[in-house]
């Protein structure tokens, strides 16, 4: 279908198509399709409605009425998710997508992992996945769907990347209300976050679960920070050493916030596992704010002294200083 062609040139030609009102052409075809022909369509939608800057809502909206329609056709099904991926990479045409009623649809995608169903599965977990970054309500909505089951069972997927990606969903979980977060925990998600955080985890896997207890450990209870800690402590010092200094950055943030409300449970750990002695090295390290944050850990919990040369001041630290978020580039996977 030359529309596709066209559609697929850059922004500027599928504007010019979308002005031309080619969704409803689109339709057409598709309501009158079958086999090729059909495929081609779907593809042409698809290119309709992806690349940067996105297209306007108000021309996406006439295109919604189609993808539900095409997401009961197995064999275009994947395009289909594809497309609707492109639509949700932003929250308002992520929130349209709601309200036009094709997550349930995009949902019973996501929950056959055989390897049969990677074309489908992949682009519906990135649906999913950029859903969940949207406000607390969307999320909300997605965890009534039972989308947390399904992204647990995923993380243990042997598809390295989709372990990423639906830990990459979790973690748009994880910094949500205190009752999400309390809902992974329901989920059974520590076991799944012991797991995927071992040693010998994928750093690319690993760095993702990294994110998901950092953001639980952020206004904690006690009883959490112990929980998150006993999940975390035995391995974090892979991430304290991680050639990445932001990821070591948020190993750091991680022990300041649960030593700061799991008490002395938490700081015997640190002891126990030889933590201490790896943040008493981080004081060297060349980075300013990792040693600064490693010798503030070390001289607010544990009565050290910090490095003599000046670089820490000593002020008391807030949570959230740090003011870490998930990495806004981890949905570009190579699948």
């Amino acid at each position: 279908m030359m529309l596709g062609n066209i559609a697929g040139d850059g922004p500027q030609a599928r504007d010019f198509l979308l002005a031309q009102r080619c969704v409803d052409i689109i339709g057409h075809v598709v309501a009158s399709s079958q086999g090729e022909a059909l495929a081609e369509a779907t593809r042409c939608l698809s290119n309709l409605v992806r690349g940067r800057p996105s297209p306007t809502i108000d021309h996406i909206r006439p295109a919604m009425p189609l993808l539900a329609n095409l997401l009961h056709n197995e064999a275009v099904a994947a395009n289909a998710l594809w497309a609707l991926s492109y639509i949700s990479d932003d929250e308002a045409r992520a929130r349209m997508l709601m309200e036009a009623g094709v997550v349930p649809q995009v949902m019973r995608y996501l929950s056959r992992s055989g390897a049969e169903f990677k074309a489908t599965l992949i682009p519906a977990l990135r649906t999913v996945g950029n859903i969940l970054t949207g406000d607390d309500f969307m999320t909300q909505m997605m965890i009534n769907l039972g989308v947390i089951p399904i992204l647990l069972g995923l993380t243990s997927h042997s598809n390295r990347s989709i372990q990423k990606e639906a830990l990459w969903a979790l973690s748009n979980i994880s910094a949500g209300t205190n009752e999400q977060q309390q809902a992974l925990i329901d989920a059974g998600a520590m076991p799944a976050l012991e797991r995927c955080l071992g040693k010998h985890v994928p750093a690319e896997v690993s760095k993702e679960a990294m994110w998901v207890v950092c953001n639980m450990s952020t206004n904690s209870s006690e009883e959490r920070a112990v929980m998150l800690a006993t999940t975390a402590y035995p391995n974090i010092e892979t991430f304290l050493h991680a050639p990445d200094a932001r990821m070591t950055m948020v190993a750091l943030e991680f022990l300041e916030n649960t030593l700061s409300a799991g008490g002395m449970a938490c700081l015997n750990m640190v002891e126990e596992i030889g933590i201490l002695s790896v943040l008493e090295e981080l004081q060297g390290h060349p980075n300013q704010r990792i040693y600064e944050a490693a010798a503030r850990l070390l001289t607010e919990h544990f009565d050290a002294d910090g490095e003599d040369d000046g670089a820490f001041n000593g002020e008391p630290h807030n949570v959230g200083d740090f003011s870490f978020a998930p990495d806004p580039s981890a949905n570009s996977f190579n699948f």
